[in-house]
């Protein structure tokens, strides 16, 4: 979003500073920097960088925040947030900063680093057709657990959980983590517990706490935690703090965000081994993609009474925000059968990525009905007791008068939803997130998809830009167009079956 941008370009200037290198920001929902770790990982493997900062920034609790929050039924009514509790009543919110310098383990080594952990794996997926992009499935989850733990010979023995505290979400998470990692003990956490969920920043301070529980050996007590949604007793959430061993090396901790995304990453102690000093130093590569299909749709040619494609309950239609209209129709018009085409080429496999600058409008409108600085000011200025009344009473107002909120108004909330209404629409089972770097977006998404595709050269990615002209005096964006592209890397045209239209390197972005 527009603010979520500015903190980024806060955050850059100082960074750049002492640092050169590129940056952007992501934004996976609640799975967000999570997933801005995924990329840095490809970073390093790919020898594009050699060192990366990456984590995640959430430092929104304005009115607009719990009114959002309030509409879709995901707060708890007190401060008591027992995550994992089958009496758990809903999310409390959280403020949090979390980064990590993160550099390959065998230059670490050489440059004589304090080594907290290592990242062994980090991986996503989408949901797919689920029923709401606000609900989670089980499928899902299960999906960005086997990607992660599929080649990886050791299992975990502790689980940091997304766990909001809300019943849907648990609920889910308790069944994912039960079908798929059933037949050994393992332990079940949450930070969340501690000082509410941090959104942005939910997946980085998960890996905080993991690497805090690596140099403790000690697993924190879930003392709220009375009724465990866990069936089996294999699952446990410890209420008193468990010590543990230096054998236990390996643990999961997940990051799920709106927009059915979901990422795992399997955190690993480290221990000193004498080859990784003999490691050579890694060659950077060369980004290729090609480019097989493009479709471009502009703003003012949709009509909303007769859409090629339609996977939207009708009541619905004129609140959904129009880059996600604009983008369905631009991937449907890829291909002449676009479902079969896709369902052919394994639509578990087939990531989204939304680029650009999304959400200005909605922002807006959201915090002039709800936020009022001047109010603000006074609650800062004046008694806190009197104050918190008149607060109270005018949030209520604005609350009563303010838009509904469904998960048809993003990605004016949420920007990644536009990827997600995608992957949602096509049921596509890939990765989803969206890249912003305020009107380079799309380069830098390219980049990103870049380094996937080098990692995995048979990846297909749909590839969303999402393009409009900001009035600086209206302080609002007119949405000029959506643009889709469908590419792959060039050794994976002949397996993909179509003519390219382009192929281009990814060198300067």
């Amino acid at each position: 979003s527009f603010f979520q941008t500015y903190i980024f370009k806060a955050l850059s200037t100082y960074f750049s500073k002492h640092y050169k290198g590129r940056g952007f920001l992501v934004d996976a929902a609640c799975a967000s920097s999570l997933s801005a770790l995924d990329i840095a990982c490809n970073q390093l493997l790919t020898g594009q960088e050699n060192l990366v900062i990456a984590g995640g920034v959430e430092s929104n609790l304005s009115a607009g925040a719990y009114v959002v929050f309030s509409r879709v039924g995901a707060l708890a009514k007190g401060v008591d947030i027992k995550p994992m509790d089958e009496k758990s009543e809903g999310m409390v919110q959280g403020e949090g900063c979390t980064f990590f310098a993160l550099e390959r383990l065998s230059d670490a080594v050489k440059n004589k680093r304090q080594i907290f952990g290592v990242v062994k794996k980090v991986d996503g997926s989408s949901d797919g057709r689920s029923a709401s992009l606000f609900q989670p499935t089980k499928e899902g989850q299960s999906l960005a657990y086997r990607r992660v733990w599929k080649n990886l010979k050791s299992k975990p023995f502790f689980i940091e959980a997304h766990a909001t505290g809300t019943n849907v979400g648990d609920s889910t998470e308790a069944a994912s983590i039960e079908d798929f990692f059933r037949g050994d003990e393992l332990y079940v956490g949450a930070v969340k517990g501690i000082f509410g969920h941090t959104k942005a920043a939910a997946g980085a301070v998960s890996v905080l706490k993991g690497l805090a529980i690596f140099k403790n050996n000690l697993i924190p007590g879930h003392s709220k935690v009375k009724a465990s949604r866990f069936e089996s007793s294999e699952f446990i959430i410890n209420e008193k703090n468990k010590e543990i061993e230096n054998d236990k090396k390996l643990m999961g901790i997940s990051s799920f965000g709106f927009g059915g995304c979901n990422y795992h990453l399997a955190l690993e102690r480290y221990l000193p081994t004498p080859d990784l000093l003999q490691t050579k130093s890694l060659a950077k590569s060369k980004l290729k993609m090609s480019i097989i299909k493009k479709k471009k749709i502009k703003i003012c040619d949709i009509n909303l009474k007769k859409l090629p494609f339609f996977p939207f309950p009708p009541k619905s239609i004129s609140n959904i925000d129009i880059f996600q209209i604009a983008a369905i129709q631009a991937v449907h018009g890829l291909f002449n059968n676009t479902d079969e085409v896709l369902e052919s080429l394994g639509k578990e496999n087939i990531n989204v990525i939304s680029c650009g600058k999304l959400g200005i409008n909605k922002n807006l409108d959201l915090v002039k009905r709800i936020v009022n600085a001047k109010v603000l000011q006074k609650i800062r200025l004046k008694p806190p007791s009197k104050e918190k009344d008149f607060y109270l009473k005018y949030v209520q107002e604005h609350y009563d008068q303010s838009i509904k909120l469904t998960e048809d108004i993003g990605p004016g909330i949420l920007n990644n939803v536009i990827a997600g209404r995608v992957s949602n629409a096509f049921d596509l089972h890939g990765k989803n997130y969206h890249i912003d770097k305020d009107f380079d977006s799309l380069q830098a998404g390219l980049y990103c998809v870049g380094l996937e595709l080098d990692i995995n050269p048979i990846g297909i990615y749909i590839i969303i830009d999402a393009r409009g002209v900001y009035d600086p005096i209206s302080k609002t964006l007119r949405e000029e167009y959506v643009e889709a592209y469908f590419a792959t890397h060039p050794s994976n045209i002949p397996a993909v079956g179509f003519g390219q239209v382009e192929e281009i390197e990814i060198e300067k972005l």
